[in-house]
């Protein structure tokens, strides 16, 4: 039996994962020791307190490479790496260059099983179901494919649902006759000061 993970236990199980693969890498070694020795000095805190230390996540901000000039709201399809990631891409491309095919096929592409083991051991699963996909478009685009539905059996949605997500949903509509069904969410939103108390109070005094 697997017992239920808790956020504790799934942040100290990435820490060690991360801290594997940190052994071969200065660099990326230091990148994770700073968030470690940051994340300590939070620990004793309620979350609520942690969320407002500033010096705590001025760390964690650093562990990005993103220009200060510009904030990225846009977090869904296209989010930064950290540092740490980026630092261990550059170090594997190196690698791969130094000796393509041998590096490739002899070593990184055995290497996806002992990823995929601590990846089960990190999510409290069995190995065998973990699959490594290229990107998070090609995982959900697997499940809505494998999901068990007959012709005539209606799919329930948002205008708001993700492009490709969409698309994956009319491919399965026009090959197996199901029905698709979008509720339509206007943009921008429609916004009723019966549902924002505080608005309402204000216009009241405005018009006193």
């Amino acid at each position: 039996m697997v017992r239920e993970r808790t956020r504790r236990d799934f942040l100290v199980l990435a820490g060690k994962s991360l801290g594997l693969a940190a052994l071969s890498s200065t660099t990326v070694a230091s990148l994770l020791k700073n968030v470690e020795a940051a994340t300590k000095t939070v620990a004793h805190l309620t979350p609520e307190e942690a969320a407002i230390n500033e010096d705590y996540w001025a760390i964690i901000q650093n562990s990005f490479t993103v220009t200060r000039g510009i904030i990225n709201l846009n977090n869904g399809g296209v989010s930064p790496s950290p540092r740490i990631v980026t630092e261990a891409l550059v170090r594997y491309i190196w690698q791969q260059e130094d000796a393509t095919a041998y590096t490739m096929w002899q070593i990184l592409e055995p290497q996806s099983e002992t990823i995929r083991t601590g990846l089960a051991e990190l999510f409290g699963c069995d190995r065998e179901e973990i699959a490594i996909t290229r990107n998070a478009s090609e995982s959900l685009e697997i499940l809505l494919m494998g999901m068990d539905l007959k012709p005539g059996d209606e799919i329930l949605t948002t205008t708001q649902d993700y492009p490709r997500m969409l698309t994956t949903l009319r491919q399965r509509e026009k090959r197996e006759g199901l029905k698709l069904k979008l509720i339509q969410i206007p943009i921008p939103p429609k916004t009723s000061t019966r549902s924002l108390p505080h608005l309402k109070k204000e216009s009241q005094i405005e018009r006193a």
